[in-house]
This record gives structure tokens, C-alpha cells and sequence, in this order.
């Protein structure tokens, strides 16, 4: 009886990406305003620049939220062009693995590596979702421009 207990505790204390696939989210970076001139007195709502109703704005805000819906998940952030912005292995919204920038032709900008928690859920104050080991800093055009190595969020090289 009791090593069925001891290789549960042993398969919960593995970090999460490692016993579970990942689901990927993907979501479009939109200029969301909305303007309210007082009470009784009817809002505007803009996604990027344009005009649009309450019920539009409400639903393209929600949307963008979705990150609180990774958990944890491959996020892929978009601008509303379609070009990738970033992604990488993601728990709400804090990285727990790669990272990897993107310049708007697609190219990438900088790929690096976030503390994974040993939980499997992220803890701010346990030093999780902070930069740890190499980064690398890419050129336009593929080259490497930089390489940095961190350790729990501070750059030791």
C-alpha cells in the first residue's frame, strides 16, 4: 500500500510540462480604449482606432485575457497583422520555460529560457517566472548580436 502513495507523490512533484502535452493558446495584441464622458452619458469603444459597439469591445477584451486561460499552455502573442510577437511555455501569465521573441518578418529576436517551477505551478515569491540560463539576442537578418546567462533573474554573464 504504501508504494502506490510514494510514486504518486513522486509523479506530483514532477514539473507539469513534463507529464502533460501542452494546449496551445494563441491571441491578437489589439489597441483596446474605452472613453466614458460621465454619468448618464453613453461610452465610446475603439479597437485600434475603429469604432465599435459595447458588445464587440467586450468580446475582443475577453479574448485578450486568454492568457489567464493557459495553465499552463504554449501562448503565441500576434499582433492583429497576424505576426507573431512572442511565445513560449506559459502558466497564466508567467513564462515557466522557452521563450521565444520575434522581429515582424518573423525572424527571431531573442530565444531564452525561464525558471521552470518545481511545483508545476509558478510561485513569484519562490524566485519562479524570472530568466534562467542562456539568452540569446539575434539580428534581423539571423545573426547572433548577444548572449547573456542568468541565474534566478539576475545576469551572472
Amino acid at each position: 500500500m504504501i508504494k502506490p502513495i510514494i510514486l504518486l507523490l513522486f509523479i506530483y512533484t514532477l514539473p507539469l510540462p513534463c507529464i502533460a502535452q501542452l494546449d496551445t493558446i494563441s491571441v491578437e495584441n489589439h489597441y483596446l480604449r474605452e472613453k466614458c464622458h460621465g454619468t448618464g452619458k453613453p461610452c465610446e469603444y475603439e479597437i485600434d482606432n475603429r469604432r465599435v459597439s459595447q458588445s464587440e469591445y467586450e468580446k475582443e477584451k475577453a479574448s485578450e485575457l486568454g492568457i489567464f486561460k493557459c495553465t499552463p499552455c504554449w501562448f503565441i502573442s500576434k499582433e492583429h497583422s497576424g505576426e507573431v510577437i512572442y511565445e513560449g511555455e506559459f502558466n497564466t501569465d508567467c513564462c515557466i520555460g522557452v521563450y521565444i521573441e520575434r522581429y515582424r518578418n518573423g525572424a527571431v529576436k531573442v530565444k531564452g529560457q525561464y525558471k521552470t517551477p518545481k511545483s508545476g505551478i509558478p510561485d513569484y515569491y519562490a524566485g519562479d517566472c524570472r530568466k534562467d540560463g542562456q539568452w540569446t539576442y539575434y539580428t534581423i537578418k539571423g545573426g547572433v548580436s548577444k548572449v547573456e546567462i542568468y541565474k534566478d533573474g539576475k545576469l551572472i554573464k
